[in-house]
């Protein structure tokens, strides 16, 4: 199972993977808007709901797992970069280091 880790859906493979996946944004059930609630603007980039927005200093190994063809793919790439080297400082809006 692949991670959801930006609420945002900011990166490129949400489009360039559209066709080939089956997570359902353009659907009549909106599951960010389902799972953030009326206050979506106020939680969208907070780390708990998207975890690439957070820090990940002290967490432990973990096995992250992601499919070329999948709309999640952009996201967990940037997520274990981001894990792998957490003293960086990153640019969330264009996804680059500072």
């Amino acid at each position: 199972m692949s991670p959801w880790v930006d609420l945002t859906l900011s990166c490129d493979s949400w489009e360039s993977n559209a066709p080939y996946d089956v997570v359902p944004i353009d659907s009549h059930m909106n599951t960010i808007a389902i799972y953030l609630g009326a206050q979506i603007a106020d939680y969208i980039t907070h780390p708990y709901a998207s975890p690439l927005f957070g820090t990940f200093e002290g967490l432990p190994l973990l096995l992250i797992q992601a499919r070329e063809a999948e709309v999640l793919k952009d996201e967990i790439l940037f997520w274990l970069i981001k894990q792998a080297f957490p003293a960086l400082r990153w640019d969330m809006k264009s996804m680059t280091m500072q």
